[in-house]
């Protein structure tokens, strides 16, 4: 994620992480709220060693145990170094499985395949923090670490963002230089001026899995302000159904061209649907006995 203004500012190893993470909590579907966000940036940039940040947690009130540890593991990574990326080892080779609490290089499923991690896989509290990467039909062959697209989406046509996501904003420019940033389009109209749409990508994509609440909840991103969330409360419904509607699309656009291409493309968005439920009925524990 972005880190405009913090890059450069830690004094010693380990502060800079801890900043990355704090930023990626404050942004992410869970964690830290916004507000609190500001404070932990304070409150960590002065931690001038890094023996200090587990300290300086302590003092953020709203902050979950899972981001107090994800902070620590950052503050201390293993071998030394920058703690922004997450690696771990795989087939005997180290790998990068993500970073901050985004796992763009790991599936759910692939979570006991790799060792070595700073983040701990099998703690519940890590586990309430962290995504996975979405597990695309087509990347089923994939082993850790081996994926192209670290931000791979799916485009939920029809389908809007939830009135109560904390939207962030949009930066806007024009060919001659100007900037402005605007809140999130997705958020609503604002009375004071009106956003148009011209190739207009959706409201939202399909993009990771998280363990919460016992279930591997679907998580999304508005196309807006990438902001992310849970599909929960019916929402996973609404999100399945639109999938499967382009999925029977593309099938019935072979039916009628006899196009095999389009019927391949709509059972693997099928599937993308029934994957997308079935972590919601997901009986095996999160963690090992």
């Amino acid at each position: 994620m972005p880190n405009a203004g913090l890059e450069g500012r830690g004094r010693l190893r380990g502060e800079r992480g801890a900043c990355d993470v704090a930023q990626a909590l404050a942004v992410g579907e869970v964690g830290i709220e916004r507000a609190e966000a500001f404070e932990a940036f304070s409150v960590i940039h002065r931690a001038t060693h890094p023996r200090r940040v587990g300290v300086a947690c302590q003092r953020v009130p709203k902050m979950t145990d899972g981001g107090r540890r994800l902070l620590l593991s950052r503050s201390f990574p293993r071998g030394g170094g920058g703690a922004v990326g997450e690696y771990a080892m795989s087939g005997g080779r180290r790998i990068k499985v993500g970073t901050c609490e985004d796992m763009y290089y790991l599936r759910w499923d692939q979570r006991r395949k790799v060792t070595e991690s700073d983040t701990d896989f099998e703690d519940p509290d890590i586990l309430k923090v962290i995504r996975f990467r979405f597990p695309w039909p087509d990347e089923d062959g994939n082993a850790p670490g081996e994926f192209d697209d670290p931000f791979r989406g799916m485009r939920l046509w029809g389908v809007a963002v939830p009135d109560d996501v904390d939207h962030g904003t949009v930066q806007f420019s024009s060919a001659n230089g100007y900037l402005v940033s605007l809140p999130c389009p997705e958020a609503g109209e604002v009375e004071a001026y009106h956003v148009g749409r011209n190739g207009y990508g959706g409201a939202c994509s399909l993009v990771a899995q998280g363990w919460r609440g016992g279930r591997l909840v679907s998580i999304a991103r508005c196309n807006g302000c990438r902001a992310q969330y849970r599909l929960e409360d019916g929402h996973e419904l609404e999100a399945a159904a639109a999938i499967r509607s382009q999925a029977d699309e593309q099938i019935h656009t072979a039916d009628e061209r006899g196009t095999e291409g389009n019927r391949d493309v709509g059972r693997r968005l099928h599937v993308v649907a029934d994957r997308l439920l079935a972590g919601y009925e997901l009986t095996i524990p999160a963690v090992s006995a």
